[in-house]
Parts: structure tokens; C-alpha cells; sequence
């Protein structure tokens, strides 16, 4: 009798550890997809989940344990639908570096996790394009996209003159390039060089003024287009049947921006001495725009003068 009360109470002692959620549920870390420059599809699976458990993804850029992760990252949860796979994007990621990822269950604040997997971002690649811009007798090529952008509609990275880093908010108490080169690039603060490499380089006040005047010049064509939702104009040399598209993808001063202007950094700072430290050369390019009553007509300027702490596009050259 004993001995059958103590089969019992194991068995029953066995089957309360299986109501568990270590033993009812499984999480899984699957492989990272649709890997771009910038951007990653996050993926896991889990099954038998109690209805009080979340899911999510933990990602940071240095190798580390799980449960270290969970202080070095925000935590990206997810909504699970009747499929027991479940993904998230992350879109705030630098090209050509290496990232370890982990999906977690937490059940009651505990938290469960897969296996820590890792993916590296696509190094930044652009093609040379020649629309037959000559300056100072060399042939300067234009990039088919804009830095930081993968397709030439997309607008890319928004930098402030000289800064080699992206950020939140444009302004002047967040500038932090005070020196006043000639040139980004003899000066070694050229982003354009220090992310793509070889020849590539952010182009000069006589090279954005090159591009502009082809506007107004019989052997190009300027078309304005909407492509996936982006407006700009494409630039075609009928000579040599090339083209390049330049999206509006404005400027940003503090948090605004305005898509009906195209904003270019050349990497040339501003001549006027009483103006170096606030001003570079910059290329702006818009379309026809009603503005307080008054019509502006679809122009290309390249010696804008942009202040130096607002956020612009680049598109990048090279010989």
C-alpha cells in the first residue's frame, strides 16, 4: 500500500512538471533573411505558448550570451497570429557589419530564449554612371543612387556638412564639425570616401554646378518622374543613352523636411570668409511649387549655400 502511494505521488509529481511552461513550449531562433545594406527580416518560431506569453527579438552588434543581450538592446516584440513563425524587421542597421540576434518568450516576466544566431549587412556598392560631365578635363562619374540609398529612388542618409554619422535632429546646438577646410576630402572628412572606398568621394561646388547647367542644356534631357512614390527628375545624356535620377529627398532642419526640394552636400565649403563657419556649397534641385501665392518654377542650383548643420543627401562621384 505504501509503495503503491508513493508510485502515485511520483506520477503525479511528473505530470505537474510537465504543466510547465519549460516543458509545454518550445522557442527557436531561425535564420535572418531579405538582408539589405540597412535593413533585416528577424525570424522564430514557437509552439505551445501560454496565452499570458510574448514573444520577440533581441539584437546587438557585438557577440554575447543571451541573457547579457537583454540590457544591450531594446526589446522588439512581436504579435503572434495563428502561425507559429513570427517575424520583425530591423531598419536601423549600418552596412557591412556584423549582427547577433535572439528570439525570447517571456512568460510571466521570465524570460525563455532560442539560439543566438548572428547575419552581416551588405557592404555598400555603387554603380559608376557617365553622363558626360567633364570637369577641369576629367570625366566625372555620378553613382546611380544616392549614400546610403540601394535603389536610386530611395533617398539615403541624411548627414550634416562634415559629420560622418547620421542622427535624430539637425541643428545647431547638435553640430559638431566646427573646423573650416576648403574640402571634405583633402581634409579627410568625406563620408562618401570613408563608406564606399576607392574613388569614390562627395563631388565639389564646380562638379554639382556641372550637373545643374546640364538643365538648361540641348544634349540632356530632365524628365520629372514619380518612381515607388519618390519624385524627382531623371538626368539623361543623349549622346551616351545614360541617365541618373535625383529623388527630392530634401534637407532637415531640426525635424522637418519637405519633399518637393532636392538638397545635394558638395564638399566644398562656402568662399565668403564671413560665412565659412556657417555655410557649404550645396545643390538644390526642385519642382514647380506654389509657395505664399508665389510660383516657383522647376530650377537647379548649385551654389545654394546650405548652413552647415542641416541634414542633406549626397550623391557621390568618382573619376
Amino acid at each position: 500500500m505504501k509503495k503503491s502511494f508513493f508510485a502515485l505521488f511520483a506520477a503525479l509529481g511528473l505530470a505537474l512538471a510537465g504543466c510547465t511552461p519549460e516543458a509545454q513550449f518550445k522557442i527557436e531562433t531561425l535564420a535572418a533573411t531579405d538582408i539589405t545594406m540597412h535593413t533585416a527580416t528577424l525570424n522564430g518560431r514557437v509552439s505551445d505558448l501560454p496565452a499570458e506569453g510574448r514573444v520577440g527579438f533581441l539584437i546587438v552588434d557585438k557577440e554575447m550570451k543571451a541573457e547579457d543581450m537583454r540590457s544591450k538592446s531594446r526589446h522588439n516584440f512581436v504579435e503572434l497570429g495563428e502561425d507559429p513563425d513570427f517575424s520583425f524587421v530591423t531598419d536601423v542597421l549600418e552596412m557591412g557589419k556584423t549582427y547577433y540576434f535572439v528570439a525570447f518568450a517571456r512568460i510571466d516576466g521570465k524570460f525563455y530564449f532560442g539560439k543566438v544566431l548572428s547575419f552581416q549587412t551588405k557592404e555598400a556598392e555603387k554603380t559608376a554612371v557617365d553622363i558626360g560631365i567633364k570637369v577641369g578635363g576629367k570625366t566625372i562619374k555620378w553613382a546611380s543612387a544616392n549614400l546610403g540609398a540601394e535603389q536610386p529612388y530611395e533617398y539615403g542618409h541624411y548627414y550634416a556638412w562634415g559629420e560622418m554619422e547620421t542622427k535624430l535632429v539637425y541643428t545647431q546646438e547638435s553640430y559638431t564639425y566646427k573646423k573650416e577646410p576648403d574640402n571634405l576630402t583633402a581634409a579627410g572628412r568625406d563620408v562618401a570616401r570613408a563608406l564606399l572606398g576607392g574613388t569614390w568621394r562627395m563631388p565639389t561646388e564646380a562638379e554639382l554646378a556641372a550637373l545643374a547647367a546640364t538643365k538648361d542644356n540641348s544634349g540632356y534631357q530632365w524628365t520629372l518622374k514619380n518612381i515607388s512614390g519618390s519624385t524627382g527628375y531623371e538626368i539623361k545624356y543623349l549622346a551616351g543613352n545614360t541617365s541618373i535620377f535625383i529623388p527630392f529627398g530634401s534637407n532637415y532642419n531640426a525635424y522637418e523636411s519637405r519633399n518637393y526640394l532636392g538638397c545635394y552636400w558638395g564638399s566644398t565649403i562656402c568662399t565668403d570668409p564671413d560665412m565659412k563657419d556657417l555655410v557649404a556649397s550645396a545643390l538644390q534641385i526642385w519642382e514647380e511649387e506654389q509657395e505664399d501665392g508665389h510660383t516657383m518654377l522647376p530650377e537647379a542650383i548649385a551654389a545654394a549655400n546650405m548652413p552647415r548643420h542641416e541634414g542633406c543627401t549626397i550623391r557621390p562621384v568618382c573619376e
